[in-house]
């Protein structure tokens, strides 16, 4: 009976440090961000700032390549000033909506901001649209994360969370291609 004692407590005793040690090694995790805090802005005012490269084709569809465009972007989070600079690509179908992605920039009070966004336009045009940031400056070590929705031609709300770390593995910048 006393072996069984002793051997019970052994096991809970394996099984208590067992645990604390795989606690331990999730809490050491690198990349893993406990301090997010959420932000929101509205961007209006988009003013091209590239000539427009459209090419229609037959069937009604039409790409657009490298639109440069220059938004103001309001909002009451300093890390996020205005103009967001947007490097616009998008393909449209004849049959309504289009699939838009590029390249985003920001400024902030004490950094900037840069990376990409990816999307639709459904075809009442309205737009849904993800974008991954990274930071520069005092922002150097963050990452920020938001959606966009509304009209095409605007404005379109904005809102999304800004941790510590880099972004998760399938929202990482792509390596630019040779």
């Amino acid at each position: 009976m006393r072996t069984l004692r002793l051997s019970l407590a052994g096991t809970i005793m394996l099984v208590l440090l067992g645990g604390l040690g795989v606690a331990a090694l999730a809490q050491a995790e690198p990349g893993y961000s406990t301090d997010g805090t959420w932000m929101s802005l509205t961007q209006e005012q988009c003013v091209p700032t590239t000539p427009l490269d459209r090419t229609n084709q037959a069937n009604g569809d039409y790409q657009v390549r490298g639109l440069g465009v220059t938004c103001a972007a309001p909002g009451e989070d300093e890390r996020f000033g205005s103009p967001m600079k947007i490097v616009l690509n998008e393909d449209c179908f004849a049959d309504g909506g289009c699939v838009n992605w590029g390249t985003i920039a920001q400024p902030g009070a004490d950094g900037a901001w840069s990376g990409w966004f990816a999307g639709t336009e459904d075809p009442d045009a309205s737009t849904y649209l993800t974008i991954v940031m990274t930071g520069s400056g005092d922002y150097e070590g963050l990452t920020h994360i938001r959606h966009a929705t509304g009209p095409f031609h605007g404005p379109l709300d904005h809102a999304g969370v800004v941790f510590e770390g880099a972004p998760p593995p399938l929202l990482a910048m792509p390596e630019p291609s040779e």
